[in-house]
């Protein structure tokens, strides 16, 4: 209709353009890209990355100065400590600055003890990666036993291999290194916390509102029968996913502090359960409905008490995603899902 509208004259014309998008309307387009957090995270980790690296390419002197304070393991390790999230990042910085630290030492410890002994040396070398592999492989917390044992081998592969530090002491070496790290884990920290923030307990309540409002658009559709099996099954994997990542969510909420206290894990840990028996009982009905059953299900779509009680658990869900982003207490009353699924 609007192609032969527009061959008819100036009406069509007129007409094309009033539906062309504006300009500030395609600027708002565009910028919402810009406020995705994954556009967010990698801009300022690349930022930063950026002005850690900046002396080594400012000029002769500030390289010179660069190397010699071995600037580029602060770069390295701002940039491997950024996380998306603020707890993940302060968890990983934590962990290498722990791991540097014993890495150092014990670099230092075997370079000492094991001058000029060849058998000696091997054999520090071998009490030092087992354990730290045992951290790596059985413990909890991998991360130290991976950045010790890096580390480790940092330090004594530049005293006994590389040349051009042969001036400096092992435990010189082993002090440049834990400072080096500890800076660049400190501006990876600060820039994960003041710029661009993203705590995990705010995505985390975004998240679940989000899934309760993708939830019950699929229970609609479902006893509604407007979609098809394929739809439903790929809606319902995009669904299994968004739980799975609100649970790394939960998890990086222990590590972000918070000075109202510790943050309600087992509450939400609660919700998430609820989340994925509610999913589970989706695609149990969507698998009856698809069956034998599949007539049975349509007659009992049109039900009045059917329709009821799916208004009710649709503005229950509404209720709990709306509280779940403004922080407001619930009502002290809901609407009776229970009794409607009764009758």
């Amino acid at each position: 209709a609007l192609e032969a509208q527009s061959e008819a004259g100036s009406g069509g014309g007129a007409l094309h353009d009033a539906l062309r998008p504006s300009l500030g309307l395609r600027v708002w387009r565009a910028s919402t890209w810009l406020r995705r957090p994954t556009v967010r995270f990698a801009t300022k980790a690349a930022l930063l990355a950026t002005l850690l690296a900046l002396p080594w390419y400012w000029s002769a002197e500030s390289y010179a100065s660069a190397r010699a304070r071995r600037l580029e393991w602060t770069a390295v390790s701002a940039a491997a400590i950024m996380a998306p999230t603020v707890g993940g990042s302060a968890v990983v910085g934590v962990y290498r600055v722990l791991g540097t630290c014993a890495g150092g030492l014990a670099a230092f410890l075997v370079y000492e003890l094991a001058a000029g002994c060849a058998p000696l040396a091997f054999a520090l070398l071998v009490a030092v990666a087992v354990p730290c592999f045992h951290v790596m492989l059985r413990t909890r917390y991998p991360k130290i036993g991976q950045f010790a044992l890096v580390a480790f081998g940092v330090v004594l592969v530049n005293r006994w291999v590389a040349r051009e530090d042969q001036g400096e002491g092992a435990g010189d070496l082993a002090l440049r290194r834990t400072l080096a790290v500890a800076l660049g884990v400190a501006a990876g920290m600060l820039v994960s916390a003041y710029v661009w923030p993203f705590e995990a307990r705010v995505r985390l309540r975004q998240a679940l509102s989000w899934w309760l409002l993708a939830a019950h658009a699929l229970v609609a559709r479902h006893w509604g029968g407007q979609v098809s099996c394929e739809a439903e099954a790929a809606a319902e994997r995009q669904l299994q996913a968004a739980l799975v990542e609100t649970r790394a969510l939960l998890a990086d909420t222990l590590n972000e502090p918070r000075l109202k206290g510790p943050f309600p894990v087992d509450a939400y840990q609660h919700v998430i359960n609820a989340c994925q028996r509610m999913l589970d009982a989706v695609v149990a009905a969507r698998w009856v409905a698809s069956a034998e059953h599949a007539a049975v299900s349509q007659v009992s779509a049109a039900s009045a008490e059917r329709r009821h009680r799916d208004d009710l658990l649709a503005l229950t869900m509404y209720v709990l995603a709306s509280a779940l982003v403004l922080k407001s207490p619930l009502p002290e009353v809901l609407p009776p899902v229970d009794a409607a699924q009764q009758r």
